[in-house]
């Protein structure tokens, strides 16, 4: 197996095991993405929302996104280029199509909040992109993307949904990583790496 396809592999595992050490999935869980209502003694509305720890959340996003940004070695679109080295095997090539099958087909199908909450119908990896870029997470230098999102969390409402609607992409996006590192770590231990 070429060096370089070894140090991809052993990176995406490695870069895999760091979200897992976060937990991220479990403090999702423990929050729930719910929302929640309670009246007032004035008769007014009081809504929380479930969501995940901002500095939690924003910390797992950092290594996340070697996972989606096409300029990593790691992300989905760059992992079929690890098929141009004859030593990988075909177990691997079926499991990592699957996985980046299955990243692709997700993020490029709908959300039910989607159709009427948010401007034009969003796919799920509209959504995913216009809050790390728009929303001052990942990059700040996207005016396009920043006035989508100015758009899209008019009120708070909006703006609880959409980052629910995130924070499950998030969750769903690292269940296909796991299963692409899983892949990949069987694939190092058959080749005695």
């Amino acid at each position: 197996m070429k060096q370089e396809t070894i140090e991809v592999l052993k990176n995406y595992i490695e870069q895999a095991n760091i979200l897992r050490s976060y937990n991220f999935e479990e403090h999702v869980k423990e929050k729930g993405l719910g929302f929640s209502g309670k009246r007032t003694e004035d008769n007014a509305w009081i809504i929380e929302f479930g969501l995940p720890d901002l500095k939690d959340r924003n910390a797992f996003i950092l290594t996340f996104r070697l996972f989606i940004q096409r300029n990593e070695s790691i992300c989905f679109d760059n992992l079929p280029k690890l098929f141009q080295d004859p030593d990988i095997s075909p177990n691997l090539i079926t499991e990592v199509t699957k996985g980046c099958t299955a990243y692709t087909n997700y993020l490029n199908s709908y959300s039910h909040y989607s159709v009427e909450i948010f401007d034009g119908h969003p796919t799920r990896s509209e959504m995913l992109v216009t809050v790390l870029y728009g929303g001052n997470i990942a990059h700040t230098n996207n005016p396009k993307l920043a006035q989508k999102y100015k758009l899209w969390t008019h009120n708070d409402i909006c703006a609880n949904i959409l980052l629910q609607e995130f924070t499950s992409i998030l969750v769903q996006v690292l269940v296909i990583i796991k299963y692409i590192a899983d892949a990949c770590e069987i694939e190092i231990k058959a080749k005695g790496i």
